[in-house]
């Protein structure tokens, strides 16, 4: 005969947190700007200074107005290597 299994028990979710009371505090970062493909595209280094950049953007669509069904989309891709930009455009 097999032996009776003790019933199982889940600790409270927030015990674990308990070894984190005396955890130190977190340090404070600067508020960084967010990096957006305009941004890259415009960029011209400073002297001295190294600047790589590459910003992929892509969009699609579709609708399907009384059986007429319309598709397509939008790829663009920007490369600012130094300074030198290059732009791709892609529609379809």
């Amino acid at each position: 005969m097999f032996k009776p299994i003790p019933p199982f028990k889940f600790k409270s979710m927030y015990d674990s947190f308990d070894n984190f009371k005396n955890f130190g505090r977190f340090h404070n970062f600067p508020n960084l700007k967010p990096i957006d493909p305009h941004m890259i595209k415009t960029y011209v280094p400073k002297s001295g200074e190294i600047f790589q950049g590459h910003a992929i953007a892509s969009n699609s669509y579709s609708s399907n107005i009384n059986g007429k069904i319309s598709q397509g989309g939008h790829i663009v891709t920007i490369l600012n290597d130094n300074g030198k930009v290059k732009e791709e455009n892609i529609a379809f």
